[in-house]
């Protein structure tokens, strides 16, 4: 039977893709740090895993994807990490890396991006700067098929991060807004993105391949928040701010809280702000070509608070 290792299966992504590769018939080792019955436990920051285990795939979900990490915390993980997760594993055949669409420049005057453009530059966090790095170690590894996902925004059953925030962000019946609301955002449910990972598993191609993963249509966030308050019954009001003005206010809360060396990430950061109020369009027609991906979830579907 041919075996998979999923890593960050006790998180929101891992334990989903998990879940996703058994149900369509893989042998799925889970690599976990927390301890959690079925999970292997292992923190990828701190070594390999020395009990050898043969696989014959990798998927790579394991990551540090706070906003607000230090730089010497993301990269622990995200590139240290990375590289253990490589070593751990010698005789896969195949590993696929859940990158992030964060790793494209956060002012690139391109409108939809694709692969190959607006890589690097201006990248407002240690996660976007860890998590391209974290690309650089597997694009240099000897693993035969190397698979590089980029998905933008992960919503779905089990979140902890994205929902939470919009919930956390309702108060006195207005939610904020940074900007307009009219700007295009590219979101990814946790379902297609793991049809893209099955895929992914099934196709056979050697070296380095990169995607984008997306649901199938971008929307503005006022669309995007239509549909969650059509879906969870809400009623609350937008409340729309400038986005010059947020990112000022974000630049702020962010120096006063590097100063004071605060953990507890701000309200509101310059990353935060851009995600909000500008433009984020991935092009995903080299994954619908190469991989056959087809997503069929959509905000409307599964944005549940």
């Amino acid at each position: 039977m041919y075996t998979i290792a999923v890593t960050g299966a006790t998180g929101f992504v891992g334990n989903f893709v998990a879940d996703y590769l058994e149900s369509n018939g893989y042998k799925v080792f889970r690599f976990g740090r927390k301890n959690k019955k079925g999970v292997l436990q292992w923190d990828i920051a701190r070594g390999i895993y020395t009990d050898f285990i043969k696989v014959d795939c990798v998927v790579h979900c394991a990551a540090s994807v706070d906003d607000w990490a230090s730089y010497k915390e993301s990269y622990a993980v995200n590139v240290i990490g990375t590289q253990n997760v490589l070593k751990s594993f010698p005789q896969a055949s195949k590993f696929i890396y859940i990158s992030s669409a964060s790793i494209y420049n956060a002012f690139c005057d391109q409108v939809v991006i694709s692969e190959n453009e607006c890589l690097g530059g201006k990248l407002l966090n240690s996660y976007s700067k860890t998590k391209l790095l974290g690309e650089k170690e597997v694009e240099k590894s000897n693993i035969a098929s190397k698979i590089i996902l980029r998905p933008h925004i992960i919503y779905g059953v089990g979140d902890t991060t994205i929902a939470p925030r919009i919930k956390n962000g309702i108060k006195f019946g207005y939610f904020p807004v940074p900007g307009n609301g009219k700007n295009r955002i590219s979101f990814t449910n946790v379902e297609n993105l793991s049809q893209a990972i099955l895929q992914a598993v099934k196709i056979s191609k050697k070296g380095l391949s990169v995607y984008n993963i997306t649901d199938r249509e971008s929307l503005t966030f006022i669309e995007a928040l239509k549909e969650v308050k059509k879906l969870n019954n809400l009623k609350f009001k937008e409340f729309f701010i400038p986005r010059k003005l947020c990112l000022t206010i974000g630049s702020i809360l962010e120096f006063f809280y590097t100063l004071f060396e605060i953990k507890k990430s701000p309200l509101l950061t310059r990353y935060i702000v851009d995600q909000m109020s500008s433009d984020h369009i991935f092009d995903t027609t080299k994954a619908q070509k190469e991989l056959k991906y087809n997503p069929t979830k959509s905000i409307a579907d599964d944005f549940y608070l």
